[in-house]
């Protein structure tokens, strides 16, 4: 028995329990857990990742310096102990919810995007018009503030529940989806190749591609591979943004190629070139934006306007803003100095000015919708590379403007002044306990705000920056949109539901499960339609509604 006692680890052994009982016990009552502490779920995940990796380094130290064993029985120990897991992870990796929450294993070695089998393209599609009843025609739908009119959804889903019109395959990436006069576009990434695609809406039959040999993955792969940005659809054309920064201006009708610029090779921003495990090239931008580009396009009159940033090594060859020409691509203007983020430009009258909004890595901005002249710029905490800012610069009124974000910053409601072509942006209220958006963006109404704030559903009053109410459920890092009175909100992991947007006590349907994989991607609504996209598919839903929708349901 004392000879047992001797090889016996016991303090390890204690310490083992303690740290792993907390960390269960945390995920446990996450929710209770959160709501005390107020950080983020995020942080809370990355403690419980930091806390297992500190556990197994005490047991490589107790194995080398303090196990009982001789020298080579200590050596072994150790290297059995590094081996192990060594070998395990050199096969899979672990891939991250938008909150470092675990979401399963990859095997590295899998051919991504090519175990997939995608249909063909039939050909030409009917030419896209933007301005068609119930289109959807960019990102967050035509005004950029995810506000959609009717008609107005029946929330009676236990005995009237969505129905699922199609579910297909979809490349990887982040992109949303436009819809016009009965087609839908998006980006996708297959395999080696960045892709923006058009199908039909009724029935997800693929019209016609364009192809790109291009890939963005970030190094530490939490942001994963694949475009971020939605396409953006107008002038009969579609605008698209890919991840590492080729701007493409398409054929509505066919998908052909009518201009291209490679935004960071205009301002000579340098790319790292690595290939992955699976025998993939990717790049990433050599500055400070790891996760991609992600700015959808904003078209502004006959101008594309986009964010462009600068890299280390020509700073002054970059610019915050940039527009060009819709239809031949030729630069128009570019301005600014401050390094972006991966919010996407949007239109707003505020003081009386016509205004691009723009949310760059630590400055929220204001720019001449003409000119692109810097009108104002408002501090917010960000690192592009760390802690970034990627929720929008939400109009509120013509003189208020909401800025959201998550990593612990919250929310703030500034005030936008200005006086014989002088503007200046001051701070009415600061409340970090709310907002706190991350992957996702606030919607407004009479005075309230609702959003996806770390992981809860969340009503603040614009007034004062108080929570009215707060939900708990499994949105994860999910997205919303305002249809008439209700919340549409498309969870993370694949759940839609309706909520209520009231400062009362929120009605809710129950959750109506929809596709596979991780539901970063913004959704999108035309007439009784909802288009849901994930990393791996993407699904088109008829919502039931109180009124009776258009004929044909197709178009918005």
């Amino acid at each position: 028995m004392e000879e047992q006692r001797k090889w016996f680890p016991k303090k390890m052994t204690v310490l083992t329990v303690l740290v792993v009982a907390a960390i269960v016990l945390c995920q446990v009552f996450r929710v209770e857990f959160l709501e005390w502490s107020q950080i983020g779920p995020d942080m809370l995940n990355a403690f419980s990742i930091m806390g297992t990796m500190l556990l197994f380094l005490c047991w490589l130290v107790w194995s080398l310096f303090f196990s009982p064993f001789r020298v080579l029985g200590r050596l072994g120990l150790t290297f059995a102990l590094i081996l192990v897991p060594g070998l395990f992870f050199f096969f899979f990796q672990p891939q991250f919810g938008g909150s470092m929450n675990f979401r399963g294993l990859d095997y590295r070695f899998s051919p991504a995007g090519e175990s997939v089998v995608f249909k063909a393209a039939s050909g030409k599609a009917a030419m896209l018009d933007a301005t068609a009843p119930y289109a959807f025609a960019g990102f967050l739908g035509n005004d950029r503030n995810s506000v959609v009119p009717g008609p107005e959804p029946d929330s009676n889903w236990s005995t009237n529940p969505p129905e699922i019109l199609w579910k297909r395959p979809a490349g990887a990436g982040w992109s949303g989806v436009s819809i016009a006069s009965g087609y839908l576009v998006t980006m996708e990434q297959r395999g080696a190749d960045e892709l923006v695609t058009c199908y039909r809406l009724e029935d997800g039959e693929p019209v016609w591609e364009y192809k790109q040999t291009v890939r963005h993955e970030d190094t530490p792969g939490l942001g994963r591979h694949g475009p971020r940005s939605t396409p953006t659809i107008s002038h009969g054309m579609v605008f698209a943004q890919g991840s590492t920064g080729v701007l493409l201006a398409l054929q509505g009708d066919t998908g052909e190629l009518a201009w291209k610029v490679d935004v960071c090779e205009l301002l000579k921003i340098g790319q790292n070139e690595k290939t992955n495990s699976a025998g993939f090239k990717y790049t990433f931008e050599k500055s400070r934006l790891a996760w991609g580009r992600a700015a959808s396009p904003l078209i502004v009159g006959d101008l594309v306007v986009i964010p462009g940033g600068y890299g280390d090594e020509h700073p002054k060859a970059g610019a915050t803003l940039l527009a060009f020409d819709a239809l031949s691509g030729e630069p128009r203007w570019k301005s600014g100095e401050e390094m972006i983020a991966y919010g996407s430009p949007s239109l707003a009258e505020l003081a009386g000015t016509r205004q691009i909004l723009l949310q760059a890595e630590n400055q929220a901005m204001g720019f001449d919708a003409e000119t692109g002249k810097v009108l104002w710029k408002h501090f917010r905490e960000g690192n592009s590379n760390g802690d970034a800012n990627c929720a929008q610069v939400t109009f509120v009124d013509a003189e208020h403007l909401l800025l959201s974000k998550g990593y612990g910053l919250g929310g703030e409601l500034i005030k936008i002044a200005g006086e014989d072509g002088e503007f200046s942006a001051t701070s009415v209220w600061d409340n970090r306990r709310v907002l706190r958006t991350k992957l996702s963006n606030p919607v407004v109404r009479n005075g309230f705000a609702w959003s996806i704030s770390d992981g809860f559903l969340e009503c603040t009053d614009l007034k004062d920056g108080a929570q009215v109410w707060k939900l708990r459920g499994n949105y994860g890092d999910g997205q919303l949109l305002l249809v008439g009175d209700w919340l549409l909100v498309h969870s993370e992991f694949g759940q839609l539901q309706l909520v209520r947007a009231t400062a009362e006590s929120p009605e809710k349907s129950i959750q109506f499960p929809t596709i596979g994989g991780v539901c970063w991607n913004t959704i999108a609504i035309s007439n009784d339609l909802v288009v849901v996209r994930s990393d791996t598919e993407m699904a088109c839903i008829r919502l039931p509604t109180r009124t009776q929708p258009a004929e044909t349901g197709t178009d918005r």
